[in-house]
């Protein structure tokens, strides 16, 4: 297993700054040579508090849409709350040493809640995606004084399943809570991945290519996130341990809405990462914690995503 461990490694992104719906989000696994399914859950917190003595409501913040908030104007101090949880399952197919396919299937449910009260619960299928990913350098060496390395360039693209015109009291809710976004996606990946010994480094970056909604007249900003993580293996009594800590960073563009730029969208998040994986024949067990380290959104009415988690289990198999 600690030879398994050294020489394949799948690159781990997480989704992307406005909502779990933006982006895309694929595991660590030990074996980048076995065909793989894995049930995943994450879960994102968000909150802000509005205090009428430094915030008064207008008209003009109910006409965005996907800032993160419509602001109630009968009320005076407001927090909101957004939790974005979503139930995943993916597939790993490899048609060569070189060559794989990865799948996702997840299922939604978002939630928001102002000032302690439930608003609404949304739930449903999300947007699916496939992405094939290439190996362009792909090291083997067995000898532990010897690095070993690997880069993959990687594309796909998002299907359009999940609903995106929930509304409440006849009003259609935000975009970015929503369980889809309408459109078909572009997905591009690249990783880099080096090994020495029992200690190495994981890079890697995405960038998601937004299209237009003509239904909504919307269409999310492009989207970009990288990661770099430190990871050590360790392996005893065929139990491959492996913790790992690192930074993830993700923008985003403004969103557009009937040919305008939403001033309360896009921005920059800056995360720091903590996760834990353990491997035992053809079974893996991880969990991933994030802090937000640094918000740097757009506009005043977006909240604040405060940490990220995922847990998760996956088979392997030939």
């Amino acid at each position: 297993m600690q030879k398994i461990v050294g020489i394949g490694m799948l690159f781990l992104a997480f989704n992307s700054l406005a909502c779990d719906i933006c982006n895309m989000s694929v595991s660590l696994t030990p074996d980048d040579t076995k065909n793989s399914i894995s049930l995943l859950y994450r879960h994102r917190f968000a909150t802000k508090t509005f205090t009428s003595l430094v915030y008064k409501p207008t008209n003009i913040d109910n006409g965005s849409r996907h800032s993160g908030v419509i602001l109630l104007p009968e009320m005076e101090d407001q927090t909101h709350t957004e939790t974005y949880t979503v139930i995943d399952v993916r597939g790993v197919y490899n048609f060569s040493n070189r060559l794989r396919v990865i799948g996702s299937m997840p299922y939604i449910q978002n939630e928001r809640i102002i000032n302690g009260k439930q608003q609404f619960t949304i739930q449903g299928i999300g947007d699916p995606f496939v992405m094939g990913k290439y190996n362009l350098i792909r090291t083997n060496y067995e000898d532990k004084n010897k690095s070993n390395h690997r880069v993959t360039l990687g594309g796909g693209i998002k299907i359009p399943l999940g609903k995106y015109d929930f509304s409440q009291n006849g009003e259609l809710v935000q975009h970015d809570i929503q369980a889809g976004t309408g459109t078909w996606d572009f997905l591009l990946s690249m990783d880099y991945i080096w090994k020495y010994n029992k200690m190495g480094a994981m890079f890697t970056t995405n960038y998601k290519i937004n299209t237009h909604n003509n239904e909504a007249n919307y269409m999310f900003g492009n989207t970009s996130n990288t990661t770099l993580n430190l990871f050590y293996a360790q392996t005893i009594n065929k139990v491959t341990l492996m913790p790992y800590i690192g930074g993830y960073f993700e923008q985003g563009n403004k969103d557009i809405e009937k040919f305008h730029y939403e001033d309360n969208t896009g921005g920059s998040l800056l995360f720091g990462t903590a996760g834990f994986q353990v491997f035992y024949k053809n079974f893996q067990i991880e969990t991933l914690y994030q802090q937000t380290l640094v918000n740097k959104l757009n506009g005043t009415l977006q909240l604040n995503t405060k940490n990220r988690f995922q847990v998760g289990v996956t088979y392997l198999f030939n």
